[in-house]
């Protein structure tokens, strides 16, 4: 723990951000700290322990919240807690009554969001242990970790400052429309944002009797319509041979055609996951949590063994600072987009995947093992989604070999083209 500093008007404005959130205590007001978040947002907290346990108050940001007030503030909530009282928690009630969406979603992130995890308040800071099984072990997530975490932010960021207080019951089909309509210039934003709320409240409805009927139902999407984008087999062999010159990141792209995985999962690959013969994805990194296993091909290995010498990075696709993932996908995409010309029409990192899937499609591989092959569990049990990821290694295995030995075709010129249609829904 940093020393405690005499904050002055001057000390808390020239305070630098860091790579990280940190935060400065105060010499003067015990418990009261300086919040100074990467962006170089300032806020004040108050930090306090009850019965063993750390809790944290927010005071407001910076300069709404003078130094001076927000030492008053502390003042203030260090004399409740001698008298034993829990302003943090105090706070929250007031700020959020039993009815409210704030309640509601607090719900919703204790019991889908964190499960089989740790949760912290986004609030009070109060950390719950994971939800245990009859035996002690953290039960499995109900779905993946940075699934989670962007829903999570979502609402903290865009939802819960505005409404927070409002009845979760009361809201209607104009009032989402009209949160989500600033988004609407960002189509994937929108589609994502609708898709959390609309969940949110499908879920809330099923365990809360205020919710009578799901009001993001009727809006549709920016761009709604389903994507079938599946690159030809003339497109995939362009954009192959112009990864040559991307270094790390044409390497990726290579990956996200061969494995038919998701960008995350890609970009995050971790040398532990991997086997001589499998990448394995831990639950707590795929979008549904459910782990997921990747055959790792000729073709595959030939990308990643040299990424695995270059550096001692735990992270396979290396970004431009050491220790940590490839980023900035959008200014990668453009610069590959900028080599490819007119020759490729406009695809999304995501298309990858899709063509990989519609290419196994084509080879006459079956649903059920493309699914396996894309962690697609459907509605499926638990108990057929463990039979998925252990009785279909043999299946998957001879899928991923399969397609690439058909990638390799392509990009080589001596596959037949053919007219690659998008895959139907199955």
């Amino acid at each position: 723990m940093s020393p405690a500093v005499k904050l002055t008007r001057d000390r808390v404005e020239k305070e630098k951000p860091a790579s990280t959130r940190r935060e400065v205590r105060d010499a003067i007001a015990p418990g009261l700290r300086l919040v100074v978040q990467p962006s170089g947002h300032r806020s004040w907290a108050f930090r306090y322990k009850l019965a063993g346990v750390a809790r944290k108050l927010t005071l407001g940001d910076y300069p709404s919240v003078s130094l001076e007030a927000a030492r008053t503030a502390a003042a203030t909530a260090r004399g409740e807690v001698l008298k034993g009282g829990d302003p943090a928690a105090d706070k929250a009630t007031a700020r959020a009554p039993s009815n409210s969406i704030l309640a509601a979603f607090k719900d919703y992130d204790r019991d889908y969001l964190s499960w089989g995890r740790e949760y912290q308040d986004h609030e009070t800071g109060e950390v719950f242990p994971a939800v245990t099984d009859a035996v002690g072990n953290p039960v499995e997530p109900k779905i993946g970790k940075d699934t989670a975490a962007a829903t999570r932010s979502f609402f903290i960021r865009r939802i819960l400052p505005k409404w927070h207080s409002r009845n979760v019951g009361s809201f209607t089909t104009p009032d989402v429309a009209k949160l989500l309509k600033p988004l609407e210039a960002f189509k994937d934003a929108h589609r994502k944002g609708r898709t959390r709320l609309s969940h949110f409240f499908k879920y809330t409805k099923q365990h809360n009797d205020l919710v009578k009927f799901n009001p993001v139902a009727d809006i549709e999407s920016a761009g709604s319509g389903t994507r079938e984008r599946v690159l030809t087999a003339d497109e995939l062999r362009i954009v192959w041979n112009a990864c040559e010159s991307l270094g790390t990141f044409g390497a990726f792209v290579r990956t996200l055609f061969l494995t038919a995985a998701r960008r995350t999962e890609v970009a995050r690959m971790d040398r532990a996951e991997l086997s001589p013969i499998v990448w394995s994805i831990g639950g707590h990194r795929t979008k549904n949590g459910k782990p997921h296993d990747i055959h790792r091909t000729a073709q595959l290995n030939a990308i990643l063994e040299p990424l695995l010498t270059m550096s001692n990075s735990p992270f396979v696709f290396e970004g431009r600072r050491p220790g940590r993932p490839l980023g900035g996908f959008s200014k990668l995409k453009k610069h590959l987009d900028r080599i490819t010309g007119d020759a490729v029409g406009h695809w999304t990192l995501h298309d990858a995947r899709r063509t990989a899937k519609t290419m196994m499609q084509e080879l006459k591989i079956l649903k059920e093992v493309r699914d396996a092959c894309t962690n697609h569990t459907g509605g499926k049990s638990k108990v057929d989604m463990t039979y998925d990821r252990f009785a279909y290694a043999s299946e998957k295995a001879d899928a991923f070999e399969k397609l690439a030995a058909k990638i390799l075709r392509v990009v080589e010129g001596r596959e037949v083209p053919s007219n690659v249609v998008p895959m139907l829904r199955q």
